[in-house]
């Protein structure tokens, strides 16, 4: 990270606020919303925060626009300028676990988060701040590629004829997991088992608007009994749950047509529900009916277009 390029809480903070204000109604997202519904759908340009005067908390300085767009767009390659990687999706900046995490992780506050995973491969004198994505990346994914890809390439053909499966979700703000990587896994099930419908038959995807890595965000994000960290739906939760939903699939035969999702109000169960909001298999998308409370999952249907 070069010196003045680096992004403060307070401007990952700016750059959220501002993404929600440009992107909030977009697609099947209402302008009440407090994140965005649909990120693919999104155009913001962190440009338009340039600052016109002094910097500001207010604005962003041109480096700290370079950065943002880097960001948004993921790594490219340097030379030809196409795509490497994918980027983070706008509603991703802010939050618990946000873009500073990796710019500089807590434990490390003067080193990238993945500084220890370079490391491992390219030895112990190798400098971040010399990092060339065509040189050293080809490096390291032909070291950790054979342990840590398999999940996003291995073949599920004897899970499929053994009857299995497969529930995923993955939050539309997630800032450590590029969204449209898991939508990549998605797409690529589908295209070797003959589609959207008849991978459907024993995998989904439920992307969760607003959510950030496994859970937390701004989103309703509450809908998994087993996640590991964030808020857990109580025994008597009016939503779903996910691995309940998994359970029926394998048990009964039902596979989920929705999962309902739920905001508690400061992410705390005992204060109340905020707003309830239908996911959807993947490409379907929750669309408000036009009428009734925009909080109550009811009130939205699952539909790939707007019905």
């Amino acid at each position: 990270m070069q010196p003045g390029h680096k992004l403060s809480d307070a401007k990952l903070a700016l750059l959220s606020k501002s993404a929600v204000a440009s992107c909030g109604g977009k697609s099947n997202g209402l302008q009440s919303d407090a994140f965005i519904a649909d990120p693919s759908s999104c155009d913001f340009d962190p440009a338009a925060l340039t600052c016109k005067a002094a910097d500001s908390a207010e604005c962003l300085t041109p480096s700290e626009v370079e950065t943002a767009k880097a960001f948004y767009s993921g790594p490219v390659d340097s030379h030809t300028g196409k795509p490497l990687y994918y980027g983070w999706p706008t509603g991703s900046e802010s939050g618990s676990l946000n873009w500073g995490f990796l710019e500089a992780p807590s434990n490390a506050p003067r080193e990238p988060s993945v500084d220890g995973l370079f490391k491992w491969v390219l030895g112990g004198d190798w400098d971040w701040r010399n990092f060339s994505f065509e040189r050293d990346m080809p490096k390291v994914d032909a070291v950790l590629g054979p342990i840590l890809n398999g999940a996003m390439t291995g073949d599920v053909s004897q899970f499929h004829s053994r009857g299995g499966k497969l529930l995923i979700f993955q939050g539309w703000a997630d800032p450590i997991v590029a969204p449209q990587q898991t939508i990549a896994l998605y797409k690529g099930l589908a295209e070797k088992f003959g589609g959207d419908t008849e991978v459907q038959n024993f995998a989904r995807l439920f992307m969760a608007p607003g959510v950030g890595h496994c859970s937390g965000g701004p989103g309703p994000n509450s809908f998994n009994s087993a996640v590991f960290a964030g808020v857990k739906p109580p025994s008597n939760s009016p939503g779903d749950d996910v691995f309940a939903a998994l359970a029926h699939w394998v048990e009964d035969g039902s596979a989920p047509a929705q999962v309902v999702a739920t905001k508690y109000v400061d992410d705390d169960p005992s204060k109340g529900i905020a707003l309830q909001r239908p996911l959807c298999p993947y490409p379907q998308k929750a669309w408000y009916n036009g009428a009734g409370d925009p909080n109550d999952a009811a009130n939205f249907t699952c539909a790939s277009q707007k019905p």
